[in-house]
């Protein structure tokens, strides 16, 4: 079977082979390397953490192996913002920005699929759909919760970058556009200071999940941002 390629697409993913794809991983001080949450917190620590956000198991073991980070460094009036309105996972401690370059051979061999998440986008999509039955059946049990979100994860195929795991290829050549869009942290942070839970890390901050991690991958640098 012969498969029909896209020039413009070729022409795209040859040019960036080699050209570094910087995203930033905030975090606290003296990291070795950038490390999933899998790989860090404790069994007693991802079992209260699944229960907390409500998520499957299995959902649960992808995200084990997942590394967050944003598409643009964040700054310190970024995270005094958030701060000043109560979010609580960027409380009280010293945070640090680590760079890395996913397309470094040595990272980019240990990533299996990519995807973004918070896009705007998937913002309206969770306005419409996700937050109403949030609100409804937040206490009920996993199989009812798992049912009732259908309608979200079904309308979210619809859409290029909603929460999909895309091969390394596919998220590096990005439409340039909206990757602009989602580097503005700017807009976005204080978006989310007014829209967000204030209890999730960046429910209106568009970032970047970097899958299937099993081990560490190697930063360039890193600095104190707060």
């Amino acid at each position: 079977m012969k498969i029909k390629l896209d020039k413009r697409q070729i022409i795209e993913e040859v040019s960036n082979i080699n050209k570094p794809f910087y995203i930033y991983h905030i975090g606290k001080k003296g990291y070795k390397e950038i490390l999933p949450g899998g790989l860090v917190r404790s069994k007693k620590e991802k079992d209260e953490f699944r229960k907390k956000y409500k998520l499957s198991k299995d959902y649960m073991t992808k995200y084990n192996f997942e590394i967050n980070a944003f598409l643009n460094p964040v700054k310190k009036e970024h995270i005094q913002l958030l701060r000043n309105k109560g979010f609580d996972v960027w409380k009280g401690e010293d945070l640090y920005l680590y760079k890395i370059n996913i397309n470094d051979p040595e990272n980019r061999k240990k990533i299996k699929y990519i995807n973004y998440t918070s896009t705007p986008e998937q913002t309206e999509l969770q306005k419409k759909i996700y937050w109403p039955i949030l609100e409804k059946y937040r206490n009920a049990d996993e199989k009812t919760w798992n049912e009732k979100m259908k309608p979200y994860f079904e309308a979210a195929k619809k859409f290029k970058y909603t929460k999909k795991d895309l091969s390394f290829n596919q998220a590096i050549n990005i439409d340039e556009k909206i990757l602009k869009d989602m580097q503005n942290l700017d807009k976005w942070f204080k978006f989310n200071s007014i829209h967000g839970n204030k209890k999730q890390y960046a429910t209106y901050i568009p970032h970047i999940q970097l899958g299937g991690v099993k081990s560490g991958l190697k930063f360039e640098s890193v600095e104190k941002v707060i």
